[in-house]
């Protein structure tokens, strides 16, 4: 009887693994609380692609990992607080700032407008690609925009917004509070005007 290797001949490379596990760990829930993933769940976000015979395969393949971007800072171990949930890891404020700015790298390759500070071109690779051109657009001609309270979110999402001021429709950004709405429009080259 011949035993197969699961998986043999295929390899994800560390960076990638990390990327994608911050990726998964980036979205928020339906009720706008943070995502908190298993162990096991690391293990398919980090290997796509790959075959495992139990979820604790996929746990075992992504420990070592997930402890390496434990001990950086990049996610943490879950203790309830933020999710309500006390299970799995959450991505950490430094996680998503690797994440945002490897995001930008990525951005920034594949276009030849380089004309985006490291700032913008940072939020322009955050936010959905269907929007990415308009946004580049917007960020690079530094519009004029307005800092509104907003609840088209609910009840999880950040209460204000920062909206284009020709186009209230189009949001650049959600922010916790007036300043640190005014700051964010400030740090992304945009003029705070009033409605």
């Amino acid at each position: 009887m011949r035993k197969t290797i699961r998986n043999s001949g295929l390899h994800t490379a560390q960076t990638v693994s990390e990327l994608l596990v911050l990726q998964a760990l980036s979205s928020c829930r339906a009720d706008g609380r943070q995502v908190a993933l298993s162990l096991s769940a690391l293990g398919f976000a980090a290997y796509p692609g790959y075959s495992f015979k139990a979820p604790q395969g996929a746990a075992l393949a992504v420990a070592k990992l997930a402890r390496s971007m434990q001990d950086r800072g990049l996610i943490a171990r879950d203790q309830g607080r933020r999710t309500g949930g006390g299970r799995g890891y959450v991505i950490r404020l430094a996680g998503a700032r690797a994440l945002e700015a490897s995001q930008a790298r990525q951005f920034a390759a594949g276009h030849e407008d380089l004309s985006l500070t490291p700032e913008q071109a940072a939020h322009v690779a955050a936010v959905n690609p269907e929007f990415r051109a308009q946004m580049a657009e917007f960020l690079k001609a530094g519009v004029d925009v307005v800092v509104a309270r907003q609840n088209e979110c609910g009840d999880g999402g950040r209460p204000f917004c920062i909206a284009v001021a020709s186009d209230n429709a189009f949001w650049i950004d959600c922010c916790e509070s007036v300043e640190l709405a005014h700051a964010r429009a400030q740090a992304l080259g945009l003029r705070v005007v009033g409605l």
